[in-house]
């Protein structure tokens, strides 16, 4: 447990230099109105930059704009290098920095990740709906839409704003119109309809 503290902190420290890169070329604004995280479209481009092959050693010091795309690069190697086998106590740690660090977790191919997702993501329910939709897993990631639209609706799950809940219906409809979904769009386009119509009724 001690050897994964310390990758964790190489991780952090990598994670922090990234922030403050961003911020420093604007966006640090965006970050701090909607995620403590690196937004996961800069996470997923690595600012331009994606390292195909990991580095024997890091450079130190490390330059800030070449923070992300380490960061993207290390997770790759402790997440989906399976040559020596997966530890699954280690993925479990990583995967909980993390979503501690709102980074998206379902842009990685851990073998765990699914039973992660399903088993410790509940505070953030949304991040199982779009590891099946990055997959291209269409029909289970509307029908994981639709759950939890459902849920909210009913009280069970976690209470989601208008705007939150078309976000999410829309997210149904574009998974439902993909090819291979075998889902009915039409329902989805009422319930998103329904929506809209109350909220321009709320505005009013």
């Amino acid at each position: 447990v001690e050897c994964y503290q310390v990758v964790l902190e190489v991780f952090e420290d990598l994670y922090l230099l990234a922030r403050r890169h961003q911020e420093s070329i604007g966006l640090g604004s965006s970050m701090a109105s909607s995620s403590r995280g690196i937004p996961s479209d800069v996470m997923s481009a690595t600012s331009g930059v994606r390292l195909n092959e990991l580095p024997e050693l890091l450079p130190m010091p490390m330059s800030p704009s070449s923070a992300t795309p380490s960061l993207d690069a290390l997770l790759r190697h402790c997440l989906e290098d399976h040559m020596q086998g997966a530890d699954e106590l280690f993925h479990f740690c990583i995967l909980k920095w993390m979503m501690q660090r709102e980074l998206p977790v379902y842009r990685y191919d851990s073998p765990y990740i699914k039973d992660f997702l399903e088993r410790h993501a509940r505070d953030q329910p949304g991040l199982l709906c779009r590891y099946f939709q990055h997959r291209g897993r269409w029909a289970e990631a509307c029908d994981a839409y639709m759950s939890l639209f459902r849920r909210s609706r009913s009280g069970v799950g976690p209470r989601l704003s208008r705007s939150d809940t078309l976000v999410l219906l829309q997210s149904a409809a574009l998974c439902a119109r993909m090819p291979g979904s075998n889902r009915n769009v039409e329902p989805i386009l009422q319930e998103i309809s329904e929506a809209t119509r109350g909220e321009a009724t709320a505005v009013a």
